[in-house]
């Protein structure tokens, strides 16, 4: 399935891979909305809430004719990516699900997670366009550079870790110690943008309380001024 459904999504949402890889540096941010606009034109409504990263959750997925709708958080626009990618391959499996929440291991539940990050890379990355960018070594490497896995992850508009899983599903790279020491430091990027990112929804929360305790203490003081 996963190597005939990718490319069938993209061809429905007519999304080409010039659309994601011409992108120049300075607008890669920009291939969310093109995302973003190719689902909702394909009958999928899309919508953004940054509350979803308190529960530990980065996406959720609605799954009901005629509107599915997904639902994606307030990450790193690379991450937010993975995570529409993420969320269409649970529209393509007719399921309503709540991705990235932690303690949700349940067997069926994790291999269908499994299935949708599959997803995602295949769809983010089609394997001929990776070849243009990077020709596939005749045996898996034992590492990969930071620099070509930053190159990588830029030209796709996509996160290092969602590259670095495409890479490895791909046989460009092992799966050896090395992976896992750059998985880590995937990982921690992700997890600092993220931290970032709740540390100014809590303090947008607190400036918009703070401003409402004001508008209280003047309505107050001119309500007793009046009396």
């Amino acid at each position: 399935m996963l190597k005939w459904l990718p490319p069938r999504a993209r061809r429905i949402l007519n999304l080409s891979v010039e659309e994601q890889t011409d992108l120049k540096s300075k607008e890669k941010d920009r291939f969310v909305t093109i995302l973003r606009n190719k689902f909702e034109s394909a009958g999928i409504l899309v919508t953004k809430n940054s509350g979803l990263i308190q529960f530990g959750s980065r996406g959720m997925c609605f799954f009901a004719m005629p509107l599915p709708v997904i639902v994606f958080s307030n990450e790193a626009p690379s991450a937010q990516a993975f995570t529409l990618a993420h969320e269409l391959g649970h529209v393509v499996l007719k399921q309503s699900a709540l991705s990235g929440v932690p303690g949700s291991s349940a067997r069926s539940a994790k291999r269908i997670e499994d299935w949708c990050n599959a997803f995602a890379a295949a769809f983010l990355v089609p394997p001929k366009a990776l070849a243009r960018f990077f020709a596939k070594p005749s045996s898996p490497l034992a590492k990969i550079s930071d620099y070509d896995l930053d190159r990588l992850a830029k030209a796709f508009a996509i996160s290092r870790h969602a590259m670095l899983i495409r890479l490895i599903n791909l046989g460009y790279v092992r799966a050896s110690h090395d992976w896992d020491e750059m998985r880590a430091r995937s990982l921690s990027i992700c997890l600092g943008r993220l931290a970032s990112a709740s540390k100014r929804t809590r303090q947008t929360s607190f400036l918009k309380l703070k401003r409402k305790r004001g508008i209280g203490r003047r309505i107050s003081r001119t309500s007793n001024a009046c009396a």
